[in-house]
């Protein structure tokens, strides 16, 4: 497995010893510089991931192919910078990865039921990716909206409503990520976690050393928010946050979030002249203005915004973010072939 290059990660004693104590007494979650991860799986044939490139070190994708210039919003700001490293190089040299996948991408708009063809593809996809040398971690939305489908009711913000479409909903969303691994021989688990779980240290260091047990089995964790029985005051919210969390939890050195947009734009995408911006190198007012309010469409509920507040919690850690569309089938295989994206850079050490 590819041994990344230590970075300085204030990461608030995550990476502390590389095996943290859980509540318990179980040993925590390996920081991926120390991991070694179970890979399984179907063994990568030339077909897939045409092109993935060798695994390199993250020192290696500080520079690489010239910049598109239609990336460029604005050249004289200093934050907007040409895209010199690649989605492909990033996803080459993460340990790591944690992929959110929204209800959008998921379920299908029309009968509300998942897309088991695309789950299909990006589940080949990401056994890909572990078998290039990462290990990843799923956080998927889809359990409510499956839920609403399920139950015959419409959508609802009433509480209890909503809670009882997640607990329908959970059990259907497992059994299609189930049937998209079961070609590749790969188990999913589980995992159900909640804002407290995530700040309290007893619990984060419980979810930790879940994580790394799954991880070590060979396992891909499906990490959703516990809306059966979070309430509005303690809850994440959307999926988008909470895969930062995740990433936190987790020591990853890559979040990719799939949107139903390729990447950020200076303004509303759908606005004429509106210029997609390739990599920002730090997140400001002026990129924060850029992804606007949280818009919902359809069946999802987060939008660009929480995506930036996403990238920016987990550049804090010194985890690299790419936002990218996950519309087509293989997105992850598009982004090695140079399909459009939005990097973000982590924050300096």
């Amino acid at each position: 497995m590819h041994k990344r290059s230590a970075r300085g990660r204030p990461d608030a004693g995550l990476d502390a010893a590389c095996g943290t104590q859980a509540g318990d007494g179980r040993t925590g979650i390996f920081h991926p510089d120390c991991a070694r991860a179970g890979h399984r799986g179907r063994p990568l044939d030339r077909e897939s991931l045409a092109g993935w490139p060798h695994r390199r070190s993250p020192a290696d994708c500080e520079t690489g192919a010239p910049a598109d210039p239609s990336s460029r919003a604005d050249g004289t700001r200093e934050h907007l910078k040409n895209p010199e490293p690649t989605a492909a190089q990033w996803l080459g040299s993460a340990a790591r990865i944690v992929v959110k996948i929204g209800s959008s991408l998921l379920i299908d708009p029309a009968n509300r039921t998942p897309r088991a063809g695309w789950l299909a593809g990006l589940a080949r996809d990401l056994v890909d990716l572990r078998e290039a040398g990462a290990t990843v971690i799923v956080v998927s939305s889809g359990a409510v909206a499956l839920g609403w489908q399920r139950l015959g009711m419409p959508r609802s913000t009433q509480l209890d409503r909503r809670q009882a479409a997640a607990a329908i909903g959970q059990s259907l969303l497992m059994n299609a990520w189930a049937a998209a691994f079961a070609e590749h021989d790969v188990a999913v688990a589980q995992l159900l976690l909640t804002l407290q779980d995530s700040e309290s240290r007893e619990r984060s260091a419980n979810a930790q050393a879940t994580l790394a047990v799954l991880l070590e089995a060979g396992a891909v964790p499906v990490v959703n928010e516990n809306d059966s029985v979070a309430t509005e005051e303690l809850k994440l919210g959307d999926n988008d946050r909470l895969s930062a969390r995740v990433a936190e939890l987790a020591g990853a050195d890559l979040l990719l979030l799939l949107s139903d947009v390729d990447g950020l734009y200076d303004r509303d995408p759908r606005e004429a002249g509106a210029r997609h911006v390739g990599y920002v190198s730090s997140i400001d007012e002026d990129i924060v203005a850029m992804a606007g309010g949280t818009q919902a469409h359809g069946v999802g509920t987060g939008g660009m915004a929480t995506k930036i507040a996403a990238a920016r919690h987990a550049g804090a850690l010194g985890c690299r973010t790419i936002i990218a569309s996950g519309r087509e089938d293989h997105p992850i295989h598009r982004l090695a072939e140079g399909a459009r994206a939005t990097l973000f850079a982590p924050a300096d050490p």
